[in-house]
């Protein structure tokens, strides 16, 4: 990722932006990931958690482990294991779509 893209990925107005689109989304209603932040405690602390974001993305982030969940399937018997991130890897992943979706878009032209 080019230096450009990664200052724009890092950008506190992207990250809001991220972030007010998956609460609208969620509702805050998904699990939260191994760090046991819920969407709603991350929302309460939205404005320092955004700016730990900014700063680890500046000086190198590290996605977090998955939280795996069974959920049971439609025979009861059976499981599906789910893999659930934390909410700051879920809008990291989303602003590094955000930003580069348009650039891998116009390569294809």
């Amino acid at each position: 990722m080019g230096n450009s893209a990664l200052v724009e990925l890092g950008k506190i107005s992207n990250l809001e932006m991220v972030w007010e689109d998956f609460w609208r989304r969620t509702r805050g209603k998904t699990t939260p990931g191994v760090d046991d932040v819920s969407p709603a405690l991350f929302r309460e602390q939205k404005s320092s958690r955004l700016q730990s974001i900014h700063r680890d993305l500046r000086n190198g982030y590290q996605f977090s482990a998955l939280r795996g969940v069974a959920v049971p399937k439609t025979d009861p018997s059976k499981l599906r294991l789910i893999c659930v991130p934390t909410i700051a890897d879920r809008i990291v992943q989303r602003a590094m779509l955000k930003v580069l979706e348009p650039v891998w878009k116009i390569g294809l032209m």
